[in-house]
């Protein structure tokens, strides 16, 4: 989904508008363009499941590690 969106804004305004949001510089209700919203919103759920898949990881790899001690 994320790459259909990607595909409708040019890359240079799409690195910038997502460098600007993931900085917190702005916010998805600061985004008018409709393309660009939807770009931003699924960014930022693709770096929040990437952050919740690391946190699960780690916490599984200390649990066998305690498990095994």
């Amino acid at each position: 989904m994320y790459g259909m969106v990607q595909e409708r804004v040019t890359r240079q305004v799409r690195v910038k508008i997502l460098k600007y949001v993931d900085l917190g510089w702005i916010d998805l209700e600061d985004i008018d363009d409709p393309s660009m919203y939807a770009i931003a919103r699924w960014y930022l759920r693709i770096k929040r499941l990437q952050r919740e898949i690391s946190s699960l990881r780690a916490s599984s790899r200390a649990r066998r590690l305690c498990a095994f001690s």
